[in-house]
């Protein structure tokens, strides 16, 4: 992919206005990467999506906040978690209590741990959980486990979220499976199954 012709591309239509320098660098790192694996157009398109929509516009690699001001965001986020407002009350404004609550006993997270917290998402693909973090750092060849928040240097970022996009690892559908359907609609299903 020729990179001039991408940003020139970009800037006319997906950043109207121009791109931010963290937008810049974090799509160097991730075309850098995804060139590296092989991945092809396709994939490469909706990594570059992902890397936009899952920490946001600016694309800076960052870690899941889990601050919600109401009781009724917390259930629309997780309605089977939460039947109630009142369920989810004493988790306002308590991200911490929140991501233990909602994180633990799945994802390779211990029950009465600190583990939801400590292996909430960041980055770019916002990796979650004890079993992601360490399925990222061992093939990676990263201490992930002992240290998440290296999740947020932007070139492991873009290299969780290229490597993990292509081996399926978020949740069990690789990138070439979610190319094999028409339109990119279903290919969320690669990290969130939505």
């Amino acid at each position: 992919m020729d990179p001039a012709r991408f940003f020139a591309a970009a800037r006319r239509t997906i950043f109207k206005g121009g791109l931010k320098q963290s937008q810049v660098e974090t799509c160097e790192a991730v075309l850098t990467e995804a060139a590296a694996a092989g991945a092809g157009l396709r994939e490469t398109a909706y990594m570059l999506a992902t890397a936009r929509w899952e920490p946001g516009e600016d694309m800076v690699p960052k870690e899941e906040s889990l601050f919600y001001s109401s009781a009724a965001r917390i259930r629309t986020v997780w309605p089977s978690r939460f039947p109630t407002e009142a369920a989810a009350a004493p988790f306002v404004r308590n991200p911490r209590g929140l991501a233990n609550k909602v994180y633990n006993g799945r994802l390779g997270n211990r029950m009465g741990s600190d583990d939801g917290w400590i292996f909430r998402g960041r980055g770019l693909a916002h990796p979650t959980g004890r079993d992601n973090y360490g399925r990222a750092g061992a093939k990676l060849d990263l201490p992930l486990l002992e240290k998440p928040e290296l999740a947020l240097d932007l070139k492991i970022a873009a290299r969780i979220l290229v490597v993990g996009m292509i081996e399926g690892w978020f949740t069990g559908v690789t990138s070439a499976e979610a190319a094999r359907t028409p339109g990119y609609e279903d290919d969320r299903r690669i990290i969130n199954g939505t």
